[in-house]
């Protein structure tokens, strides 16, 4: 009875020692798992070694590709616009007609003439002179003249200032016949140069004097 008993508890402990060397130290296969590839990883023990994170498909450690520098448009030159002709703009009032009143009698009522009725009937391109009737209301120019505006023309540029330096020997009056051909304009040269000449006689050697442009007779 003790013999059996020794040798049931002697084939459980071989079975236990034999369960125990199996499970710890037989190389076991990997869990069985439905995942997709990309999920392998995690099924066979997680990331890999050294906690590395998986490469991108372009070699890269997941690194995230540099945006191309934005290059800033070339600037436009500038469009220089040309500048239109100066011009008097035309000015017009309005006049009512009267009954059996003609352009001529206008013309004769605001001018004094009949000869400015064309500038009237230039003035409303629109009217007929033959459908001009009591009531309509009619342009008339300020000045005949001037219909479409009138160009101006471009104000002269002013003449280049002229300068003398004083030279031995001088006065107002040689440097006069020398700049204009006559001494009558010395006084003209002082009025000139009042800010740093006291009086005509009190020119120096070296200075700088201003000559202004010659006077029209």
């Amino acid at each position: 009875m003790h013999s059996g008993s020794a040798r049931l508890a002697t084939g459980l402990l071989l079975l236990a020692g034999l369960w125990i060397f199996v499970y710890w130290w037989w190389p076991s296969a990997p869990p069985v798992t439905f995942a997709g590839p990309e999920h392998a990883g995690a099924a066979t023990g997680g990331s890999r070694s050294g906690g590395e994170a998986p490469e991108s498909p372009d070699g890269g450690a997941g690194l995230r590709p540099e945006p191309e520098p934005v290059r800033p448009e070339p600037a436009k030159p500038e469009r220089v616009e040309p500048v239109p002709p100066a011009v008097i703009p035309p000015e017009f009032f309005d006049h009512t007609v009267a009954r059996g009143e003609t352009l001529e009698d206008v013309s004769k009522r605001y001018f004094g003439t009949t000869r400015h009725a064309g500038a009237i009937a230039r003035s409303n391109p629109l009217l007929s002179p033959a459908n001009i009737r009591e009531g309509r209301v009619i342009r008339v120019p300020r000045d005949p003249e001037n219909i479409q505006g009138i160009p101006t023309a471009p104000e002269p540029e002013p003449p280049a200032k002229r300068t003398y330096v004083v030279k031995a020997g001088d006065s107002l009056s040689k440097i006069s016949k020398a700049m204009y051909g006559t001494t009558r304009h010395a006084r003209l040269i002082f009025e000139a140069n009042r800010d740093q000449l006291k009086d005509e006689d009190s020119i120096s050697l070296g200075q700088t004097l201003v000559i202004p442009p010659e006077p029209k007779e």
